[in-house]
């Protein structure tokens, strides 16, 4: 955070840093999401580290869920290339018919 960065950001920034101790003076931000947001943290019980782990965590998870679509786009595009069919890619794969023609006209295959 710096002298630009604007007023509403700058409010939410403050309002994260402040949860990070634990001790928030809620009277400080004017911003209804943001008492909203303190309200939710305080009903859940759940402490700033566990929810930054949760929040880590949930975003590993998508991490590794693009990594799994991109591996499968790539394993079906090599098959695509060696003239394996639509279909039994698509079973291998779990990825849709379409979505396959589609790459299937990227690669330069028939249609």
């Amino acid at each position: 955070m710096s002298e630009d960065t604007p007023q509403p950001c700058r409010e939410w920034l403050e309002a994260i840093n402040d949860t990070l101790d634990e001790e928030v003076d809620e009277s400080r931000y004017r911003r209804a999401a943001i008492q909203k947001l303190f309200t939710a943290i305080e009903s859940d019980h759940i402490s700033p580290e566990e929810r930054a782990r949760m929040i880590e965590e949930y975003h590993q998870e998508e991490l590794q869920g693009a990594a799994l679509e991109e591996g499968k786009r790539e394993i079906a595009s090599s098959l695509l290339r060696q003239g394996v069919p639509v279909e039994v890619i698509a079973k291998a794969t779990g990825l849709s018919l379409g979505g396959l023609a589609v790459m299937r006209g990227r690669e330069g295959g028939p249609l």
